[in-house]
């Protein structure tokens, strides 16, 4: 069965209010009524009411609670249904939203209890779903649901393409795209004319190119830095997604053009509009092999999540699948060395993989975007913490030691400076040193931004810095620092060095400190890792987005956009949301003039 759905819409949150409870039916395994429980989800408490008879599980439905409107709303909006259909607590969950959806089932399972209900007749195995043979036909297929894939429908339909289908194997759209910040470059965009802000596609070719190191393709970098003006404009003034003031990049120019609400924030517009527009969606949908005919690419196979196989026959596929930072198979063949994955589980290279199994050519697989202040909370997984970490520095007494308790930069030095000295230490990681000043902005702008959860810093904190996540917090510098295995007496000396250069105003390493470090305690340290959500490497692309083979020929009816391009960023991620969106208008566009 197809399922439609938007991405990052919030979910309808019924109410529900006390425990209330019915009269015992004669027969029935469990005393009839509505029961309440919470559990612990990303961003705090779920609050579920289950209502149920004496035999069968009536409704679930989830109340108050304070979990990300993205991926986590779409848990709250599924699993209740999938639940009542099944009768069932076995359930595996939405895949991206595992504590929201584990939320959610131990909630349920505590209601059944207080209902007196057998648990084992909940907690059967579903039977597998045999599924269908399906047969389809479109003009294009378009693999992936993110920035790129999205905006290429949108730009598709906009050319007279309506036979479009859009597959997206996860529950929800949006992708990596909407897991980022937001940034945006373009240069020459009509928004920054409009603003007084000079600037050229030739002036961003040359940051692109300097933060990649030269290693990008020359020929791809400007048509990114070409197409991205006109792109953005084409957002605001067709789509309707809300993008800031621009602001400087790392150059002083201001072509840095953020989108309101972040990536989650544009992935939501754009799901709108594909919505509203008609665009056909198909969610849970799997392409698993490309269709080829006399060396041309003429569609895809696929599979759902209800066991239908579909063979879809098409003129164009288009591949926006994105990268392959969630699949370890390619990242030891990447050899990137010691740095965390905080990216999107979708992340799993499949479409590169297709296309490499019909001859595709990949290249710079040895690259990720590679940033610092990670947070590893599982073997090589983790999340960031650079948000946190950015507010503390400006507005507190907060400092990044070596595990022998020596601070060797300015902490708000650029990415590139802190990674370089981040691969010089053990381990490549370095520590966050805090008062309790400075803890409690980190601790309040990771819980605002969902960088973790409450109950995961007091499960770190309650481990002692003996789990994976070494994140402590000691009554006295010497506590904390045997915690965290770092050099308590190096330490001491550094931070008075620190508060010295505080009293002076003239820090050793230039930074704008603007306290000092309160040494009575309590003191917190944060082992940060380098952590990269972004690949670089992927499929070998022409300037009309067709894939190349190893002749550097283009493969007939195959397109890729997005991340899953290996050869545009170089060796460091740079406008990662603006290439996605760029590079998918321009595919539409080529794959239109090509059907006509």
């Amino acid at each position: 069965m197809k399922k439609w759905l938007m991405i990052l819409m919030a979910a309808l949150l019924m109410t529900s209010g006390c425990s209330t409870t019915q009269s015992q039916p004669e027969t029935g395994s469990m005393k009839a009524g509505t029961y309440t429980a919470t559990a612990d989800g990303y961003g705090g408490k779920v609050s579920v009411s289950v209502t149920v008879d004496s035999e069968k599980i009536v409704s679930v439905e989830v109340g108050d609670n304070t979990e990300t409107p993205g991926v986590g709303g779409i848990a709250i909006e599924q699993l209740p249904g999938q639940i009542v259909e099944t009768q069932s607590i076995a359930l595996d969950g939405i895949a991206g939203a595992t504590i929201t959806s584990d939320a959610i089932l131990t909630a349920v399972k505590d209601c059944l209890q207080q209902a007196g209900a057998d648990l084992t007749q909940f907690e059967k195995e579903t039977a597998a779903k045999s599924g269908e043979e399906i047969q389809l036909q479109k003009d294009v297929v378009i693999v992936g649901a993110g920035a790129a894939g999205l905006s290429a429908a949108l730009r598709l339909q906009e050319s007279g393409q309506d036979n479009i289908l859009v597959l997206e194997k996860m529950a929800y759209t949006g992708g990596a795209s909407a897991t980022c910040g937001g940034g945006f470059l373009a240069a020459g965009s009509r928004y920054q004319q409009q603003a007084g802000i000079e600037d050229t596609p030739e002036l961003m070719m040359e940051e692109l190119l300097e933060k990649g190191h030269h290693i990008n393709d020359v020929e791809l970098t400007r048509l990114h830095a070409e197409n991205a003006a006109p792109t953005v404009d084409w957002l605001i003034d067709d789509i309707g997604v809300q993008f800031n003031t621009p602001q400087p990049s790392e150059t002083t120019i201001n072509r840095d053009f953020t989108a309101v609400g972040g990536g989650a924030g544009m992935m939501q517009t754009l799901a709108e509009a594909a919505q509203q527009r008609g665009i056909e969606i198909q969610l849970n949908t799997r392409a698993t092999e490309l269709i080829v005919d006399n060396g041309a690419v003429r569609g895809v196979l696929a599979e759902d999540t209800d066991g239908n196989h579909y063979t879809i026959q098409a003129q164009a596929v288009l591949l926006a699948t994105g990268g392959y930072g969630n699949n370890s198979q390619l990242m030891d063949e990447a050899d990137v060395g010691r740095v965390i994955y905080y990216g999107p589980i979708s992340s799993n290279g499949e479409g590169m993989t297709m296309a490499r199994d019909i001859g595709a050519k990949v290249t710079n697989l040895q690259y990720v975007g590679v940033k610092p202040n990670g947070l590893e909370t599982g073997e090589g997984i983790g999340k960031y913490t650079q948000p946190a970490n950015n507010a503390m520095w400006k507005a507190s007494a907060g400092i990044l030691v070596n595990d022998a308790g020596q601070r060797l930069i300015d902490e708000t030095s650029s990415e590139e400076e802190l990674v370089s000295i981040y691969k010089q230490q053990n381990d490549w990681a370095m520590y966050t040193v805090m008062d309790q000043a400075a803890y409690d902005i980190f601790y309040s702008t990771a819980i605002e931004k969902h960088l973790f959860s409450e109950a995961e810093a007091q499960q770190w904190i309650d481990e002692k810095g003996t789990g994976t996540t070494v994140f402590v917090r000691g009554e006295t510098l010497q506590e904390a620092a045997e915690q965290a295995g770092i050099d308590a007496g190096q330490l001491a000396q550094t931070i008075e060095n620190y508060n010295q250069g505080v009293a002076k105003g003239e820090d050793e390493f230039g930074r704008q400190v603007v306290a000092a470090f309160d040494t009575d305690g309590p003191v917190y340290i944060v082992k940060q890792n380098l952590r990269f959500a972004t690949t670089l490497g992927g499929l070998d692309i022409n300037t009309h987005c067709q894939v190349l083979n190893e002749q550097d020929e283009a493969i007939a009816g195959l397109y890729a956009a997005g991340e899953v391009v290996g050869n545009v960023q170089g060796d460091a991620s740079s406008a990662y949301l603006s290439w996605s969106a760029t590079s998918g208008k321009i595919a539409a566009e080529s794959i239109s003039e090509q059907l006509q």
